[in-house]
């Protein structure tokens, strides 16, 4: 993680794209002129930001100069406005906060902090390069704070970890970049049914996990059915070779005894290896 020592009591001008599912927008800078005293972005083309995304609203915040420095404003959009992971009708920002529009996330910065990200070519985004997917470490940290915050027993939390399988032998069989292809098109057709809320990553190697806030185990185990179906109907093409493939998934939901992710990682972990052991292409829960 980036920390920012500047002192500089304008707080952040520059807004930097550091997680978006469209590749033209990772790493965009927008700058926050105190000149300009609003800043809008939206799925409209008139946006000063605009982002053509089914998440975002019309209109959906705008960045607005007070007195203190620059404000994050929500609209009154369906899906909210986040920053560093919370709802909020409105925040004053300060370098270094995230501030989440549908599925893009800007981080706040000032001349420091915007240095520091360019030395570490964005090593600080919390995405999985292969696959455009959330990484690990954001599923973990995203997974602990909702369990800090929330009640399980008041507001459901599943999770979805599920497995390629017979990996090894696409790779042995097509080669590594067959396999690269493989996982890219698997963690975009899993992106086609993630919801606003949701977090998707690739948790390490061929195997993925979906957090899913607000859902049961039946919802949960009905969305995991709804992957492992599509990935058994879908075909990639690699050079001249066509590759069918299949999952196994573990569903488990969070109770009273949840304290932290790896509790909730393990339960759905040990579901999966069940649906392995029972034959593979299954959900088990």
């Amino acid at each position: 993680m980036i920390i920012c020592s500047s002192q500089d009591p304008a707080g952040p001008d520059t807004l930097i794209v550091i997680y978006t599912r469209d590749r033209k927008l990772l790493g965009h800078r927008y700058k926050l002129d105190p000149a300009v005293t609003v800043v809008t972005i939206g799925r409209r083309a008139e946006n000063t930001i605009p982002i053509d995304s089914d998440g975002v609203s019309r209109c959906h915040a705008r960045f607005e100069k007070r007195a203190e420095g620059f404000w994050v404003v929500d609209n009154d959009s369906t899906n909210g406005t986040f920053v560093n992971d919370e709802r909020v009708p409105e925040a004053l920002l300060r370098c270094g906060d995230r501030v989440r529009v549908g599925n893009t996330i800007f981080k706040c910065c000032c001349a420091e902090c915007g240095r520091m990200i360019d030395e570490t070519r964005y090593t600080t985004t919390p995405i999985d390069g292969l696959t455009k997917a959330y990484n690990r470490r954001h599923l973990i940290e995203q997974l602990d704070t909702t369990l800090r915050r929330t009640e399980p027993t008041e507001h459901p939390l599943a999770l979805v970890m599920f497995d390629l399988d017979h990996f090894k032998r696409i790779n042995d069989s097509f080669g590594h970049l067959a396999g690269d292809q493989v996982l890219r098109e698997i963690a975009s057709l899993t992106q086609q049914h993630v919801r606003p809320g949701d977090v998707f990553a690739r948790y390490g190697g061929e195997e993925f996990a979906w957090m899913l806030p607000g859902t049961d185990l039946a919802g949960a185990v009905a969305l995991a059915e709804t992957i492992r179906a599509a990935v058994a109907a879908h075909v990639v093409t690699f050079e001249e070779h066509t590759i069918s493939l299949t999952l196994s998934a573990g569903v488990a939901q969070a109770d009273e005894k949840t304290c932290f992710a790896s509790d909730l990682i393990g339960a759905a972990d040990e579901r999966l290896y069940q649906a392995k052991h029972d034959g593979r292409n299954r959900v088990r829960s």
